[in-house]
Parts: structure tokens; sequence; C-alpha cells
């Protein structure tokens, strides 16, 4: 069986279950920007603000500044993301950060290329669900977006750094965000983990929910450092085409200061796209970190989790995970000065530890 057959095999079993929801949608930029541009890269992108900067880009015209166009697929989850990348439907992708990690440890030939934010997640449960702290989680069933996403690795860790069991003591489920809130309306799960605009969904929707744990306020693990979303591109497509990688990394960091500048233009933009109302996006935007930069700090303590919790049979070199350098030259060429000295102290942080698993 050829690449080309397994990739239009893949398209085709993509478009038969839209409807079940694994692929929620196939959007493409206008027309219009079809004449303009003169490149081209496959994104995969997740119904979830933390992409925000892929909807804003789309949404503000930023591909079509940089004359690039940016063929997206929607995804409710990194798994199924992550089944694009391998089967070449995709040039790139935003991920939450653990399944990044996992994919690459994996064999997928893939790197970090920029963040996205930082913080955002949390725990929302009802007022009689009993769960006053991560300590009465025991016998309770918590929704995530999947085993090994980000919410799913963060209340295992957190739970398992309470003393509770995330394997024995209680039941993840795996839900769709807007499931998830509908579930925990009605009584079907006791609490909701997610990020970032989703907690903020429930919390205005169902009387009585509050937030439990966040990383916000440091009671999930890893406190308000913790890297959240990237976006990576395989390394062949990164290498051939250079040129198309900075254009990708120029429309990232636009949308990125449009988020900053422009919450209110972004909140809609992100609404529009993934579907939260957008008063509860506005108000996940105040509570994330919203920077281009990653946190090695971070990417190293997830990639050590990953590997303790049995989600990669590996521990991964960091050098294999992340690359920043067209990221830098972006930021210069951009003339983001705070977000270029945050970047140094990244990349000496990158350089130090490659050093020490060399």
């Amino acid at each position: 069986m050829t690449q080309e057959t397994t990739r239009r095999q893949f398209v085709r079993l993509m478009t038969g279950i839209m409807g079940a929801g694994a692929a929620m949608t196939a959007g493409f930029v206008p027309f219009r920007a079809f004449a303009q541009a003169k490149d081209s890269i496959g994104v995969g992108w997740l119904r979830l603000a933390c992409t925000g900067q892929s909807f804003v880009s789309e949404g503000a015209g930023h591909g079509a500044w940089q004359e690039l166009m940016v063929r997206h697929q929607m995804f409710n989850a990194g798994a199924e993301t992550i089944e694009a990348l391998s089967a070449g439907v995709l040039d790139s992708s935003y991920l939450g950060v653990t399944p990044a990690i996992g994919a690459i440890s994996r064999g997928v030939p893939a790197k970090i290329y920029v963040g996205g934010h930082k913080r955002g997640m949390g725990l929302v449960t009802r007022a009689d669900s009993g769960i006053k702290s991560l300590r009465d989680l025991r016998g309770k069933n918590i929704s995530t977006l999947g085993r090994g996403s980000l919410p799913d690795m963060q209340i295992r860790v957190s739970a398992k750094e309470a003393g509770i069991d995330p394997d024995r003591d209680f039941n993840l489920i795996t839900l769709p965000s807007a499931d998830a809130v509908t579930a925990l309306a009605k009584g079907s799960i006791d609490g909701l983990m997610n990020c970032p605009e989703w907690p903020q969904v429930a919390l205005t929707s169902i009387k009585g929910s509050r937030f439990v744990a966040t990383d916000i306020d440091g009671t999930l693990w890893h406190g308000p450092n913790t890297q959240c979303v990237v976006v990576i591109v395989k390394e062949g497509f990164a290498k051939q085409n250079p040129r198309i990688l900075k254009k990708l990394l120029h429309v990232h960091v636009k949308a990125t200061r449009t988020m900053i500048d422009d919450p209110d233009g972004s909140a809609k933009i992100i609404a529009k796209f993934e579907g939260a109302p957008p008063d509860a996006t506005k108000l996940a935007l105040s509570q994330m970190n919203v920077t281009p930069v990653p946190s090695i700090d971070s990417l190293l303590k997830w990639r050590d989790k990953m590997f303790e919790f049995g989600f990669t049979k590996r521990k991964a070199k960091l050098a294999e995970l992340v690359e920043l350098g067209p990221l830098r030259e972006v930021l210069v060429e951009a003339g983001e000065k705070q977000w270029l000295a945050d970047l140094d102290k990244e990349i000496a942080l990158l350089a130090e530890i490659a050093r020490r698993e060399a």
C-alpha cells in the first residue's frame, strides 16, 4: 500500500465519520486568499480556546497577510489529530503539550516549534458532588478529553500528588467539551476537567458549580507555569519548506499579539469557531498567559510525567522534542523584544539540558 493510498483512505475515513464527531469540520480560507497565497500548509486545529491563535489568525486574515493558505481541519482531541499527522494528511498541528510529547516520543517525525499559552485548566464540580478537594475524588466520575490528553494528565498527576490513585480510586471518562458540560448539568458525571473556556461555561450555566482546583492558584500540579498548547510541525516539511514554516510562525505570533491587544474581538472570533459563548471565552482568555514562548521547564516536567505514568516507553531527549531557532528569527523580524528576551532564556535552558542529556 502506497503512502498516497493511505492518505486517500484516511481522508475518506475522516469525511465519513465527521457526523460522529471525530473530525468536526474541514474548513478553508476564503477563495480570495487562494489567489493571493503563494504557499500553503495543512494545519490541525482543536475545538478549544487554548488553540485560539489558529482561529484568530483565520478570522483576522493573518494568513493572507503572509500570503499563506492554511488548509485546516478541526478535531475534538489530540489523538485524532495525531492520526492525521501520521497518515500524512497534515503538515502541522496545534496540540496539547502531552499528546505532542507522546506522539514525538513514539516516533511521529515532528518537533515543537512554538508555544500557545500557559495555565487555564480547572476542575469544576457540582455543589452536591461532595468534592471539596482532590482528596474527595474517590468513587467519582470525572470527564476529560481522553487518555493522555492534557486535562487527563493534569488530573492524574494532581490526584496522585494528593494520595489518590487515578487508575483505581475514581473513574476518568472521555467526553467532548460541550457534552461534558451537559453531562455535569444532568448529574451523569461529578466533575469536569478541561481547559480553558469549558470550565467557565460550566460555572456560568450550572447553578452551584464551582472550581475545586486550578493550575492558576497551584491547586493543580505544576501550577501557573503549566505549558498547555504547542504547535508541532512535521520535520520533513520544516526542512523542505523553511520559508513556509517561518510564515506559519509569523501568523501565530501576530495572532498571539492580537489576542492580547484585542481580547474582546479575539474572544468573538474564537467563540465562533469553537462553539463556547463569547463571555466564557473572554473570561478564559483573561486567565491564560498567552505567549508564543514555550516553557522548557514545563516541557521537561511533562515529558518525565508521561514516562512515569506509562504513556511513553522512553524519555525522549528534549532536543528531540523542541526546535526554537525559527521562532527566534521570527521574533527578531517581528520586533517582539520582550518575547525575544523570554525566548533567549528558554533557549539557554534547552542548551543546558541538551548538554546533560547528550
